[in-house]
């Protein structure tokens, strides 16, 4: 069963209504940010970092109480070379048991952080794409009028007009 439970990519824990975790195959610095000096993690608050553990209280309050499944997605946020992106979730399996079910969605996230500024960057391309038609339209319209205006101008009044009238229109 160890060996089934540390192929599988997501981390499951098994624990009861107040957090204590009665089975498990994480390392207590599973997260970066944990507390190390645990030893051993007594409840699934003592697996995250300080500032999502009032997350964490909540969701297994909330999966206990509507008996149904509840997410929480933080990063690890701390001075490491790589921002690290997790969800857990949080789901009743028996009347005091609680399945938590812990997946790093690191490259998810950066893949959405990625196009989140790629579609940031093709806006902001499609406005300056609109902005130059719409000026090089403007610069290009008052010219042409004038050229237009005269040709009409030559155009009616072509019989009627000399040689240097007609020049200098």
């Amino acid at each position: 069963m160890r060996t089934i439970l540390n192929a599988i990519p997501d981390k499951l824990v098994r624990t009861n209504r107040e957090g204590k975790i009665l089975q498990s195959h994480l390392h207590p610095t599973f997260f970066e940010g944990a507390d190390p000096g645990l030893n051993p993690v007594r409840t699934i608050f003592d697996l995250f970092p300080h500032r999502t553990q009032h997350l964490v209280r909540k969701a297994l309050e909330e999966a206990v109480k509507n008996k149904n499944l509840q997410m929480v997605a933080f990063n690890n946020d701390q001075e490491t070379a790589r921002t690290r992106y997790y969800e857990a979730s949080f789901s009743p399996v028996a009347e005091s048991d609680i399945l938590v079910t812990i997946r790093d969605i690191t490259q998810r996230k950066e893949t959405e952080l990625t196009l989140h500024r790629l579609l940031e960057k093709e806006a902001e391309l499609n406005r300056l794409k609109t902005h130059f038609l719409t000026t090089i339209s403007h610069e290009f319209r008052t010219p042409l009028s004038a050229i237009q205006s005269n040709i009409q101008l030559l155009d009616m009044y072509d019989a009627s007009w000399d040689y240097e009238k007609k020049k200098t229109s």
